[in-house]
């Protein structure tokens, strides 16, 4: 069952209503900076598009390796997908949604530091430790933890997953300097 958001362009009814990256009624966030409405519902039309053919793509290859490329190639662009439309386009180190360039991270040779270059920007930029309050960096710490050790099991060769040390490290680095 696809949501009204997935309905495409000849979608009839506003299905845009509410979204939040339209600055429509209950929106959560802005759109980025300098973007239209317009302009977004066709970068996410052109993402969606791209995730079609990448789907039809995976479909057709007979080769099981040549088709486990494609998938991971599909994982990551959907994930950077979502994440974009969620306005954490932060992750990639553009802009964050409030249109702000992601910030040095403060005390870059502390263990924290390190260790926040090392395991988190294998998969996104590293986060500023003001994205998030401190108490609530543990829940985003130990779902950023589960998230590793899965892209691991899966088969993400050389996705280093951080000890349980090194995460309470981490975790302290970025309560110290939360927002």
């Amino acid at each position: 069952m696809m949501g009204r958001g997935m309905m495409g362009p000849r979608a009839q009814g506003d299905w845009m209503m509410g979204c939040p990256m339209t600055g429509m009624p209950g929106a959560a966030w802005q759109l980025p900076p300098g973007m239209t409405a317009e302009q977004y519902r066709s970068q996410m039309f052109q993402n969606m598009q791209r995730m079609h053919d990448q789907m039809a793509k995976i479909q057709s290859t007979t080769d099981p390796a040549e088709r486990q490329r494609l998938l991971q190639e599909h994982w990551q662009d959907m994930y950077r997908n979502m994440q974009s439309m969620r306005g954490m386009g932060w992750m990639w180190g553009g802009p964050m949604a409030n249109g702000q360039a992601a910030k040095p991270l403060p005390e870059p040779a502390s263990a924290g530091a390190k260790l926040v270059t090392t395991y988190c920007t294998q998969c996104h930029a590293a986060p500023t430790p003001e994205l998030h309050a401190a108490a609530e960096w543990a829940a985003v710490t130990a779902r950023m933890s589960t998230n590793i050790s899965n892209f691991n099991a899966s088969g993400w060769r050389g996705v280093k997953v951080p000890s349980e040390s090194e995460m309470k490290t981490i975790l302290g680095y970025l309560q110290k300097f939360a927002r």
